[in-house]
């Protein structure tokens, strides 16, 4: 496609974008015609993105096919639609591409939330494996793990105990968006085998990391966090100070 049939198509997306937003459940057959016979990219991508706002079951299989489309953005909201439909015989597709190394990052990210979505246990194994599969390297221009922090979320989610030793590990990644998700994941989880690596987590070098152990450890509610919190009243950060004093309130409450 050369530069200047790109920009009409582009334009041409423009004014079609109104009409995807408000799309209803009557149109549904519209968006699966769309998705399956467009040659516009920009349209199959946000036909399959209001297929999943819609969330109209019967889109589940056009949606599993689209997971093979030659673009990545619409391979991305595909995957991204399975998981608001909450599809279960989108579960295997899913793991498939999430365990798939040459697929983009951002269609292995939707894959692995979808998958958390759904929460069907048989992502448990995949989704940690993917947890720990870091796709920075010397060639990559990503400047986080991004993938890695979606298969967090989505172990989270689902709730396994399985997960929660591989996550406590992660708050130790260089990453901060890894040790972020995994913090977000162990809170929603709530096993107290995460609380001391949590409070550890609340000297983070990053406020957000920081922020986030402090209110896991408040949905865990395990007492042995009240001292740890209350030393964080006295943190340079005005967010940390914020939420510690939150956390400790709805604690003492209990």
């Amino acid at each position: 496609m050369s530069l200047f049939d790109e920009f009409v198509e582009i334009f041409r997306f423009a004014d079609l974008f109104n009409t995807f937003q408000s799309a209803k459940r009557d149109d549904a057959d519209e968006l699966m015609r769309i998705l399956k016979e467009s040659r516009s990219k920009y349209a199959r991508w946000e036909a399959a993105e209001a297929l999943g706002r819609i969330g109209d079951n019967r889109a589940t299989d056009l949606l599993i096919e689209s997971l093979a489309d030659k673009k990545p953005y619409v391979r991305w909201k595909s995957a991204e639609a399975l998981g608001e439909i909450k599809a279960p015989g989108a579960v295997a597709p899913l793991i498939a591409t999430l365990n798939n190394k040459d697929e983009d990052w951002s269609v292995r990210k939707a894959a692995a939330e979808s998958l958390g979505k759904i929460g069907d246990e048989r992502a448990v194994d995949p989704l940690i494996k993917a947890m720990a599969y870091s796709e920075l390297s010397l060639y990559s221009d990503l400047e986080h793990d991004y993938s890695r922090y979606g298969a967090m979320l989505a172990l989270g989610w689902i709730g396994d105990t399985r997960a929660v030793d591989p996550l406590i590990e992660a708050l130790e990644d260089d990453d901060l968006i890894v040790r972020w998700g995994a913090a977000i994941a162990l809170g929603m989880i709530g096993d107290e085998r995460a609380v001391d690596p949590l409070i550890k987590a609340l000297r983070d070098e990053n406020w957000n990391v920081q922020k986030t152990a402090a209110e896991a450890l408040g949905k865990i509610g395990d007492q042995r966090a009240i001292t740890p919190l209350e030393e964080m009243l006295l943190d340079e950060d005005g967010y940390v100070r914020k939420t510690a004093e939150d956390v400790l309130e709805e604690m003492r409450s209990l």
